[in-house]
């Protein structure tokens, strides 16, 4: 919006409102390149956040898989001790 105004305004040839229009563009550039910043920052931050809780999940998914081994090797030793008595 800035950008077109300051074009209409050196069309126009009306230099005191391109003055003022460069600094509006200006201030506008200023503002979006902090927040490309900000941006990047939390999106760092983020994928930080991502990267432990990975590591979280794939401890989740051994101590499951451990836990789903020692069942399958009580189940095992059970049915055995059962063929035993009979």
């Amino acid at each position: 919006e800035n950008y077109d105004r300051l074009n209409e305004a050196l069309l126009a040839g009306t230099e005191h409102s391109w003055t003022a229009l460069t600094l509006k563009l200006c201030t506008a550039l200023e503002t979006a390149n902090k927040l490309v910043q900000s941006t990047n920052s939390h999106v760092d931050l983020l994928s930080g956040k991502l990267g432990e809780f990975e590591k979280i999940i794939k401890r989740g998914d051994s101590a499951i898989a451990a836990a789903s081994a020692i069942h399958r090797c009580l189940n095992q030793r059970e049915a055995r001790l059962s063929e035993n008595i009979k």
